[in-house]
């Protein structure tokens, strides 16, 4: 194998996965935030979905523009700044629901314009 055949296969091996950002942090007051890696990259917090762009090694942007960089420790990341405030990793992992916006929604489950109504239960005067 040659000298750049070895280089490059080295910077693969150091290059950072997108996966390794997935998890939970520690968030503001209103809650934690986790960030999602599936077929895309996005952030949820408090139920809503805001996407992420990765820009570099460690470093992702918001869809306004804002770099978030992410710190690492033993090759681990271990959490991320923003507005100067740093936030701490609590975990890999991330809610069944924040892993289930990733999934497209069933066909018709998106029609902001359906709306249901609850039959009166017999007896009951509505």
């Amino acid at each position: 194998m040659d000298v750049s055949a070895l280089l490059a296969a080295a910077l693969t091996a150091a290059s950072p996965s997108s996966a390794d950002y997935q998890g939970t942090y520690e968030g503001a007051a209103d809650g934690p935030v986790e960030i999602v890696v599936a077929e895309s990259i996005f952030a949820v917090i408090m139920d809503a979905k805001y996407p992420l762009t990765q820009v570099g090694p460690d470093a992702l942007r918001t869809l306004s523009g804002q770099l978030i960089p992410f710190r690492r420790e033993n090759g681990k990341v271990v959490g991320y700044t923003q507005d100067g405030i740093y936030h701490h990793r609590l975990s890999d992992n991330v809610s069944p629901a924040s892993a289930a916006l990733a999934r497209p929604r069933p066909a018709g489950s998106d029609d902001s314009t359906a709306t249901t109504t609850a039959r009166p239960r017999q007896g009951v005067k509505p």
